[in-house]
This record gives C-alpha cells, structure tokens and sequence, in this order.
C-alpha cells in the first residue's frame, strides 16, 4: 500500500512536521554548541622585568595567561568569570572571584620592593598610534602625580626607583572583556585604563628610563573550548603565590629564619 502526501489532512501533516523538528532539534542544537565551541582570537607574546616572558591568549571563549619561567597559568571564562589559576608543575590550583584577585604570583615583585603603577593618575593623548600592527590608546602620567612624585623624591619619602613619569599603552581592538582586561591589569600591577595592556614605560624619579611591560609578538589564532580547560586531579591552595614550584623553598627559609630566631632567644 502506497500513501501520498496529497491523501493526508492538513492536521495529520502539521502532526507530522511538529515531529519532524522536535527529531532534528538536538542534532542541530548540538551543531551550533560546536560551532560556539570555536572562536578566532589572538596570542600575544610579552616580557616584563618581574616575571620574564607570558603569553596571553584572548578570544570570546576568555583569557588564558600562561608564565613561561615560573609555569603559572590563568584562566578565566565566562560566563562566572572566576580566575583560576594553577601550576602543573607544582601540581597546583586555586581559585578566586574578580574582585578578590590580586595577581600575588609576582611574589619577587613584593619581596624586592619594585615600583608600582596600579595607582598612577594618566590623561589619554589626542593622536594614536600603532604597536606590531595594532591600534593603541596612549597615556601619559598626569602634571599633578609628576609634580608630586618628584617633591615627595626630595623630600627623601620616596625611592629613586618609583615612577616619575609614566607611559601607557592598551588595545581595545582585540576580543577581550572588561573582566579580561581586570584580570591583566591586576596581574601586571597596571594603571586603570581600558583596552589590553601592550606597554609600559617610565622615568623613575632619579630620572633613569626604564622598560616595564613590551608587547613582543601578536599571532591571529583559532582557539576551542578545549583551550581553556582547567586540568583535574591538582591540589587546592590558598594563594596563587603557594602555586610556585619555589614555594617550598620559600617555606623553608622563612622555618630557618624562625629556628635562628627561637636559638638567639635561648
């Protein structure tokens, strides 16, 4: 027996394409997950004087910041937004909300008592300008934290290695996010200005010039979900200075210093 579609009803065919789509919902749902899945975006190669070379990867999938000398990575994706940070090398991880992150790898960046910028007051410059390709926003420090830095030089309150004069860069033409761009400036101890950071170049107040953040290299990539997966079997700790493979050394100096304190004490 043959049946033509001109024999069925009206309400036998509706009846029929309802179940049609809801058969081909999944798989196509399925498609566009995968299509989600994949996204194009950049790598970007950096040197800074505390933690040496980083890459940055960015897309619309989230920022994954990898250290090349200590091993540290950073990820952090939407749609929570949590920065997660671990090491494989020291096996590893812990996890922070944007607000409570601080970047406190760059634990030398403390201990030796370097410059910070976090805090530098800047006013944009009217022309733009371009780094390996890309359109940048320039900054210089404000007239008002010269003045002041330079008086407070004087007057012996202030180090001959913090900033006098400031000059910064950031590209708000790559795939990022405000949160992305948090995440970087927390790490890097930046100015609050928008965009990715690129560079970071100052006069110390003893006049000295001097180089903190440069953009090396900016490759276009294709990334996938699978590139920002956080690894699984690591141990949790507090802080992300505790991720250093060198924190067991740390841990052992400061339990010397202690002992060679308890023996003067006897």
């Amino acid at each position: 027996m043959t049946i033509r579609i001109a024999d069925l009803s009206p309400v036998v065919l509706s009846i029929f394409a309802v179940l049609c789509q809801s058969s081909l919902r999944p798989a196509l749902a399925g498609k566009l997950e995968s299509t989600r899945a994949s996204d194009s975006g950049y790598e970007l190669m950096q040197f800074d004087t505390e933690t040496d070379k980083t890459t940055i990867q960015l897309s619309r999938l989230g920022l994954k910041v990898t250290n090349l000398k200590g091993g540290t990575v950073i990820v952090c994706t939407p749609p929570k937004w949590e920065v997660i940070a671990y090491s494989i090398r020291a096996k590893r991880i812990c996890r922070s909300d944007l607000r409570h992150f601080t970047g406190e790898y760059r634990l030398f960046y403390t201990l030796f008592q370097k410059p910070g910028f976090s805090d530098v007051l800047l006013d944009k410059k009217p022309t733009s300008s371009t780094v390996l390709g890309l359109p940048v926003d320039c900054y210089h420090s404000t007239a008002a934290f010269e003045k002041k830095q330079l008086a407070t030089y004087h007057a012996g309150d202030l180090r001959g290695n913090d900033p006098g004069s400031v000059d910064y860069c950031t590209c708000r033409k790559l795939p990022s996010t405000p949160q992305m761009e948090f995440v970087l400036r927390r790490m890097y101890g930046l100015p609050n200005a928008p965009g990715v950071p690129i560079s970071l170049n100052y006069h110390r107040v003893d006049t000295q010039a001097c180089s903190e953040l440069e953009t090396l290299r900016v490759t276009p990539k294709r990334y996938t979900s699978q590139d920002f997966k956080i690894p699984s079997g690591l141990q949790q700790v507090e802080s992300i200075a505790a991720l250093r493979a060198d924190q067991i050394s740390v841990d052992r100096a400061a339990e010397f210093v202690d002992s060679v304190s308890r023996f003067k004490m006897h």
